[in-house]
């Protein structure tokens, strides 16, 4: 053909490639399937290839063949053969070299529903655990409630310094029974939320308004919510830790808002408040 290879038309070169009983995994086989954690991953990088142990082919080109005695039973999607999720997310963890990239992947993967901890960790059991450090803590992250690659890392933070930990995505509720919000990260004892302001999640159309509105009407009840972007959460925990102790220690002894607060099964930044109730955005 003329001109250059989509995305699709990769993989089912490599798949032709590869022959028969061959599976694609990794993020190849992540991205069909919604995962955005890895933005600088483009339709030029590498078409990762499971095939049988038995098998000999070499890499060439965009695709990266890996003999392995443990061929995943595939997923076919569009006439192609893909590895389950959790085996997906485990072998492209494999490849990271940056913790953030490997919070996210495991993060978003358990958030979307793709996954669950227990496939994870049947998966992580049944390989080799070399080279798994990040891997585990990312899925023992995302096992206590952390639903993105930055509240991992802002988990991680606050478990290495004095502070208690707060109670993960946390929906708050009147005691009427109304939802104000879901928040990111929950103190009880003080009425204090953290959030985790993504622009992925929070600036786009008018997710930025509903972001601000959110904010008033949890202060109005009482709520005191403290922000922090990503990239400060990567680049300044040292700092965010200190303000978080400072907070804390301005609202022990307060009267606290009457609140109801229970762990929620769908990520804050998932949803919109409109007219009181909530209303889940779609998601492809």
């Amino acid at each position: 053909m003329t001109g250059s290879l989509g995305e699709q038309e990769r993989r089912r070169a490599a798949v032709l490639y590869c022959g028969p009983e061959c599976a694609i995994t990794g993020l190849a086989a992540l991205r069909p399937l919604g995962i955005k954690s890895m933005r600088s991953a483009s339709e030029h990088d590498d078409i990762h290839v499971l095939i049988p142990v038995e098998r000999r082919r070499l890499s060439s080109g965009f695709v990266v063949v890996e003999r392995t005695i443990r061929m995943p039973r595939v997923i076919t999607l569009a006439g192609l053969p893909f590895a389950p999720p959790a085996r997906a997310i485990v072998d492209a963890a494999h490849r990271c070299v940056k913790r953030s990239d490997v919070f996210a992947l495991v993060t978003e993967g358990v958030a979307r529903g793709l996954v669950d901890i227990a496939a994870l960790d049947h998966e992580l059991a049944c390989g080799s655990r070399r080279g798994t450090r990040m891997l585990r803590e990312a899925i023992e992250h995302a096992g206590q409630g952390a639903w993105s690659g930055s509240e991992a890392q802002l988990r991680s933070g606050l478990l290495r310094s004095s502070l208690p930990e707060p109670t993960w995505n946390v929906a708050l509720h009147t005691a009427c029974g109304d939802l104000l919000a879901i928040v990111d990260g929950y103190y009880d004892d003080v009425a204090l939320a953290l959030e985790v302001d993504s622009r992925e999640h929070h600036s786009i159309g008018n997710d930025w308004e509903h972001t601000l509105n959110r904010s008033a009407m949890l202060t109005a009840h009482g709520v005191v919510v403290m922000h922090f972007t990503p990239a400060r959460i990567w680049r300044d925990m040292d700092s965010i830790i200190t303000e978080i102790r400072s907070a804390r220690g301005r609202l022990i002894g307060r009267p606290l808002p009457a609140l109801v607060s229970t762990k929620s099964a769908v990520p804050g930044s998932w949803v919109s408040l409109k007219k009181g109730d909530v209303e889940q955005r779609a998601h492809s």
